[in-house]
């Protein structure tokens, strides 16, 4: 107190003078670590992407080389499946016509069809997977023989099996198709009997150089063929010689 006034001391700093106190470094150094560690953030979660993206890549770049690989898979069974026969694995008749046309400009060729005697009989008795599997195994014995001496061996339709053979006459024709009939012989194929399995068969040779008629060709093999069978079966016919 001074004479009539009172005074009042008080320690309540101001506010800019607070202020002003504040220490810098603790501040900027919370500020640089916040600014690094969301930019550690950033290129974790950048690369942790690029890793998610990367695996997601190599699994779609998987699956699109199995779809390739089935797919051609795929494509390869059905070209496979239309020039073959799917139960004996052999030619079928449209590989072996497509064949003819490519080949049938040798001379002498010859044609020889085949067909199994009394194939009804083994169905009935034996049934018609022991059917089919003489099938096949009569493929696969006249295809080896056949394309042994250049020619080829394909599953006509039903028991009957057809051969072209480029470049041989026909007692070549003859003796290659009654070498079949005795290795089916050999291979102890039987009926229900006990009777061995047998074929028939049926041979044409052309040696004149003008173009095939194959229509009369196949007609000339048939009419051999059957007359083989009404001979007693088990044997090869002769249709000879003709001019294209």
């Amino acid at each position: 107190m001074l004479g009539d006034n009172t005074f009042t001391l008080s320690d309540r700093p101001r506010r800019e003078y607070l202020l002003s106190q504040l220490p810098r470094l603790p501040t900027l150094s919370l500020v640089l670590g916040l600014t690094f560690a969301y930019l550690v953030y950033l290129v974790i979660y950048t690369f942790k992407r690029l890793g998610h993206q990367h695996r997601a890549m190599q699994q779609s770049n998987i699956s699109l080389q199995q779809e390739i690989y089935t797919r051609s898979q795929l494509q390869r069974e059905i070209e496979w499946l239309a020039s073959h026969d799917e139960l004996t694995g052999i030619a079928n008749r449209r590989h072996f016509l497509d064949h003819v046309s490519a080949h049938q400009s040798k001379r002498p060729l010859s044609l020889v069809l085949f067909d199994i005697d009394h194939f009804k009989h083994i169905n009935d008795h034996l049934g018609h997977l022991v059917g089919d599997e003489y099938l096949a195994r009569i493929a696969l014995l006249g295809e080896a023989l056949m394309e042994q001496h250049g020619g080829i061996f394909a599953r006509y339709g039903g028991e009957e099996f057809v051969a072209w053979l480029p470049g041989l006459g026909i007692d070549d024709a003859q003796r290659l198709a009654d070498t079949l009939r005795l290795q089916l012989i050999d291979a102890c194929l039987t009926h229900a009997d006990g009777q061995p399995i047998t074929l028939s068969a049926g041979a044409v040779s052309v040696i004149n150089p003008q173009p095939i008629d194959m229509t009369r060709l196949m007609q000339i093999a048939d009419e051999a063929l059957y007359r083989a069978k009404r001979e007693g079966r088990n044997r090869v016919a002769i249709g000879g010689d003709i001019d294209g």
